[in-house]
């Protein structure tokens, strides 16, 4: 039996589920989405650094999920992404683009995960790990506004929604001094989906 009909065959042609494989960076993008793709690269030539990015956050926005939020105001442009089971917050302006996600809380510095830490950032393009004012391990992208253009931007923001949501799994589960932070828009995932998951899994191994 084949994987489409392992998956399909349990519940009938009825059965439809709303099921998302891998992560929503690499999903497909539409028309529209492609033609703010154009945009952005047309406006940064033109040396209008927030217009672009503004245009790139249209890009990224699904048509349907409601993953990325923003306001520009007084020459400021602040946005909020969701990544899996991170949070990214950002703010651009017409200098420069500063870009965070918080991964994990932590009361005492811990040489073990603070090694990791060391380690990943070797492997790191555009983005840093590091640990803030308040006690909470971070990963970082920022940039001059003029150095910013759409497809570096747009790897940076892949890589480190990609490494926030990867490492905050790991951390977490390596370390249990650490407190897992912002994961109140996490949503547990049906059964049906779980075990559709679970057969997609079993076969490709």
């Amino acid at each position: 039996m084949t994987l489409i009909s392992n998956i399909f065959s349990r519940k009938g042609r009825d059965f439809k589920p709303n099921i998302q494989f891998g992560r929503y960076c690499d999903a497909y993008k539409t028309e529209e989405q492609l033609t703010h793709w154009d945009k952005a690269m047309i406006l940064f030539g033109k040396e209008k650094y927030i217009e672009s990015f503004e245009a790139l956050l249209f890009f990224l926005k699904d048509p349907v999920l409601d993953n990325i939020s923003w306001n520009q105001a007084n020459g400021r442009l602040q946005f909020t992404l969701f990544q899996g089971s991170k949070v990214i917050n950002g703010e651009v302006t017409a200098m420069d683009i500063k870009v965070y996600s918080e991964i994990a809380g932590f009361k005492d510095k811990e040489v073990s995960w603070m090694r990791i830490l060391l380690e990943e950032n070797y492997n790191l393009s555009y983005c840093r790990f590091g640990m803030n004012e308040n006690d909470r391990i971070s990963i970082y992208f920022d940039n001059y506004a003029e150095e910013a253009f759409p497809q570096k931007t747009y790897e940076a923001l892949r890589e480190l929604s990609i490494q926030a949501d990867k490492l905050d799994d790991i951390l977490l589960f390596e370390y249990n001094a650490l407190t897992p932070l912002h994961n109140e828009h996490i949503i547990p995932l049906p059964e049906d989906v779980i075990n559709v998951k679970d057969v997609y899994k079993r076969q490709i191994n």
